[in-house]
């Protein structure tokens, strides 16, 4: 048995509802294996319930199909995957839930209403002609720091900066997850995105499964003074983000963060990595400024990927607007000579990105969409930062109307921000980045990835217009790259 198969239980049945029992079954048990408790339970069965039964309804009217289900035990908790190969289905045809009016009219919608405040994720993923599947994710209700939140204030005065003296440099101990928490909490207060970092016990089964790669920085008194990690993206395994930087306020000015990311690139260097990316964010130039003097050189930025509420406790404290954040990167193993195939319009832009960051890159014309390949792509959103990320498999003819659909749901559902990445060593990456700009996508740059090409980056704006003239950029080809973005962002004033 493999060792992703180890927690994950599987089952096909028919597409009929005296089946449903069984399938809530299966989900009943793998919730309770996970740790949740009968109220959980008996929470995640029935959006699996609501789930199913939209299968048998929509995707199967005649009946005669087949419903498979996947529950995977994860560090954190549970995810359910819900696949079927039944009649095409557009989720922005689901219409809103309206309690207000009566009867029948009024549950309408409901039933993904109901899932959605129910599970802690939502993903829908069109497979092309592998037919569509839905990913749920619950997440344990393990303890966070939040309910120490009063016996750890944060001192919004002035501070005092303490000489650490010898400053070991090292991975996390499991033990030390809640004072990593804590970490973070004195450097951003419960504003940073990544909520898994407030949540010990999170992070510590994230370290041990190997998603996450926590290193710290510990005073000789035994104080953790700083924490950046290494997060994995499964779709990339050759790559990794440098992510969750922060040092305690009295422990700046002692070069914590750079040590720290320098020892996690021979991390990387050990586990294979040949390239990592980072995220300064644009507020301030400081963390730009730590990266950069580590080699780290800009080839994209994510606009308007953080909300508003994000704050650098003494450092930026109110933001005028969504943060936006620079796409930065470091080659540990120099890369191959590539193709890519850009859309011409952005075809000098690119090859500029690729000098900047060492990736040799010959720019070639690429190819129309194949008439007889349909679309696959997958969409999650991250709900508390009311962002989502599309992800496509294979482009097809249908692009734009599949995109399209998929743009009007995730309005629906609030999101503010999506961002999508095109494959540049896929031909018919040209033709789809022009279409994608047809329906309002702009192109904001690429992000190399592990296997040695890269990916396009485009995002969706949903009614955000960018003060481009707030963001606060150190390095010329930043600057240089941002104003290339906003001459081609017809919301830009």
């Amino acid at each position: 048995m493999k060792a992703e198969d180890r927690d994950r239980c599987r089952l096909e049945v028919p597409a009929e509802r005296q089946y449903l029992p069984m399938a809530l079954h299966l989900v009943g048990d793998i919730a309770e294996l996970a740790g949740f408790d009968q109220r959980d339970r008996q929470r995640i069965e029935v959006a699996v319930e609501e789930a199913v039964s939209n299968v048998i309804t929509h995707a199967y009217p005649d009946g005669g199909g087949v419903c498979g289900l996947t529950g995977v035990v994860t560090p954190t908790g549970l995810e359910i995957r819900i696949h079927d190969t039944g009649l095409p289905f557009d989720p922005a045809q689901i219409p809103d839930y309206r309690p207000d009016l009566d009867g029948k009219a009024a549950s309408s919608g409901l039933g993904s209403h109901l899932i959605r405040h129910l599970m802690d994720e939502m993903e829908f993923c069109n497979l092309g002609t592998g037919g569509k599947e839905t990913r749920f994710v619950r997440y344990l209700p393990h303890p966070s720091i939040f309910e120490g939140a009063a016996a750890h204030p944060v001192q919004t005065g002035d501070y005092v900066v303490t000489d650490p003296g010898e400053i070991a440099i090292r991975l996390m101990d499991p033990a030390e997850a809640v004072e990593v928490a804590r970490c973070v909490y004195d450097a951003y207060g419960y504003s940073y995105v990544y909520e898994h970092i407030y949540y010990p016990d999170r992070l510590r089964a994230m370290n041990r499964e190997g998603s996450l790669v926590s290193a710290v920085a510990v005073t000789g008194a035994g104080d953790v003074a700083g924490h950046v990690a290494l997060v994995f993206d499964p779709l990339d395994p050759g790559s990794a983000e440098v992510a969750i930087a922060a040092t305690k306020c009295r422990y700046r000015g002692h070069a914590v963060v750079p040590r720290l990311v320098t020892f996690l690139e021979e991390v990387g260097r050990e586990r294979g990595l040949t390239c990592l990316f980072t995220q300064p964010v644009t507020a301030h130039t400081i963390s730009q400024h730590v990266f950069h003097k580590l080699g780290y050189r800009t080839a994209g930025f994510l606009l308007a990927h953080a909300p508003a509420t994000l704050s650098f406790h003494r450092i930026a404290e109110d933001l005028a607007q969504r943060e936006s954040v620079i796409i930065a990167c470091k080659h540990l193993v120099p890369p191959a000579p590539v193709t890519l195939y850009p859309p011409p319009v952005h075809a000098g832009m690119v090859a500029a990105i690729c000098a900047e960051i060492g990736l040799p890159a010959t720019i070639a014309p690429g190819q129309f969409l194949d008439e007889t390949v349909r679309t696959e792509l997958q969409s999650g959103v991250k709900t508390g930062m009311l962002v989502a990320s599309i992800h496509f498999t294979r482009f097809g003819a249908d692009l734009s109307p599949a995109v399209r659909h998929e743009v009007i749901r995730l309005k629906r559902e609030g999101v503010q921000v999506i961002e999508a990445g095109l494959d540049l060593l896929d031909p018919a990456t040209a033709a789809a980045a022009d279409l994608l700009e047809d329906l309002g996508f702009i192109f904001t740059g690429i992000i190399p990835t592990g296997a040695g090409g890269a990916q396009l980056l485009m995002q969706y704006l949903n009614g955000i217009v960018i003060d481009y003239q707030a963001l606060r950029l150190e390095s010329d080809f930043s600057k240089e790259l941002l104003e290339y973005i906003r001459l081609h962002d017809p919301q830009a004033g």
